[in-house]
């Protein structure tokens, strides 16, 4: 619910209530699992937009607002990955190793797992989001410019190096640690 004050103020009705339909759907067509928490994206983007207003003023609300609302949406996702957990069925046998070659299979996949966050760890901070991102959490290449505000021969670019940095370590992994 909006405060009172969002209602009685023409401005806020004419200028950024209005777009609440259209925000609706944007936010539930651009993030599909953020479904449950469409409502309060939004009623928090009101309510910022309008302590925004109030304070310095909105020359271009419509933009604004979607600029906002992604800011907000990418918040609850960012937050959404770090306390969602996932209910897992244990049963008894899942304790119980059937061989060595499952322990093995199990380290080898581990080390695999460490291997490359080192990987990702070791390239440049700008290279290491576009790259993430892109391969760890699937964005493409106009949604990670949106994200990070950066045109597209920019992301294509740090693609580019990372991917060969990443190929380059892997390189020096495997001549330094086979035989």
């Amino acid at each position: 619910m909006l405060p009172a004050s969002t209602h009685e103020d023409p401005w806020f009705s004419e200028n950024c209530y209005i777009h609440e339909p259209v925000l609706r759907t944007w936010l539930c067509c651009r993030y599909p699992g953020l479904k449950e928490e469409v409502s309060d994206i939004l009623q928090e983007v009101f309510i910022k937009a309008l302590r925004v207003y109030q304070k310095n003023g909105i020359d271009s609300p419509k933009p604004y607002l979607f600029r906002l609302t992604r800011n907000l949406a990418t918040d609850y996702l960012r937050r959404k990955k770090v306390i969602e957990f996932k209910v897992l069925e244990e049963k008894e046998e899942s304790f119980v190793v059937d061989s060595q070659t499952d322990i093995l299979d199990h380290l080898n996949k581990h080390q695999e797992l460490e291997l490359l966050n080192k990987a990702i760890k070791a390239l440049p901070p700008k290279c290491r989001q576009v790259i993430t991102l892109r391969k760890v959490e699937g964005l493409s290449h106009k949604e990670i410019c949106n994200q990070l505000g950066i045109n597209a021969n920019t992301v294509e670019t740090q693609i580019s190096v990372g991917t060969r940095k990443l190929k380059q370590f892997f390189e020096k992994y495997r001549k330094e640690y086979t035989v």
